[in-house]
């Protein structure tokens, strides 16, 4: 850790350097809420499918316990980010994750709103294509980013299951900022929702934002 963190120094003076004894991603979550960091930067290691099902990662712990923004960074360097993708639904979340992106943009970055419908398991795939897009949704999308101060972020709706379109939009994308649910306790711990299957399945970095900023600590207790 001193190494790195005198090498790390060169280009960065305010770095600091710690070590904790425990589970990782509830020491790393612990220290964000003693820290009050505005994000956390983890990397995602390539685990199977099934140990992930079965053993879940640091990075999806952390995504779900974090007090603040989580980037989940894949294998390689991060690139220039210049075309982020911005999944919507109707929650609080989803709130969060458009003021946030809108707020931190650069002028030279591309935002692309999507809303996917997730349409029932008994229409065919190759029949899904051809039906048009829901107007309604659509016009409620825009309003949705209009109240929130995105204007100017195009939008789009495609039907389809949630991850798996968010996915295929990704593969255009430089960064995806998605949210989560808010769900709180044992209900926020649970697998299976749409940006947990995000985080585990996308090829480029993924920002995890959380519908508030202010958390308790996995311990329980309160911090001020």
């Amino acid at each position: 850790m001193k190494a790195l963190v005198k090498r790390l120094r060169r280009q960065l003076p305010a770095t600091r350097g710690f070590v904790r004894v425990g589970t990782p991603w509830r020491e790393i979550v612990g220290l964000a809420e003693e820290l009050r960091v505005d994000a956390i930067v983890v990397g995602s290691r390539g685990l199977s499918a099934i140990q992930r099902l079965l053993l879940g990662s640091t990075a999806e712990n952390v995504v779900r316990h974090a007090p603040c923004p989580v980037l989940v960074i894949r294998d390689g360097p991060l690139k220039r980010i210049r075309k982020v993708l911005l999944p919507v639904d109707w929650d609080e979340g989803s709130k969060a994750a458009v003021r946030y992106a809108v707020k931190r943009a650069g002028k030279d970055v591309e935002l692309q709103a999507l809303h996917a419908i997730g349409f029932p398991r008994l229409i065919e795939p190759e029949f899904a294509d051809a039906l048009s897009d829901d107007a309604q949704s659509s016009r409620k999308l825009r309003k949705f980013l209009d109240r929130l101060g995105a204007k100017d972020v195009p939008s789009k709706v495609v039907l389809g299951e949630p991850s798996e379109a968010i996915l295929d939009a990704a593969r255009d994308a430089d960064l995806v900022v998605i949210a989560t649910r808010g769900h709180k306790g044992a209900a926020r711990a649970v697998l299976g929702s749409v940006a947990e299957k995000v985080v585990r399945r996308a090829e480029g970095p993924v920002l995890v934002v959380p519908p508030t900023r202010t958390r308790k600590p996995v311990d329980g207790t309160r911090r001020k």
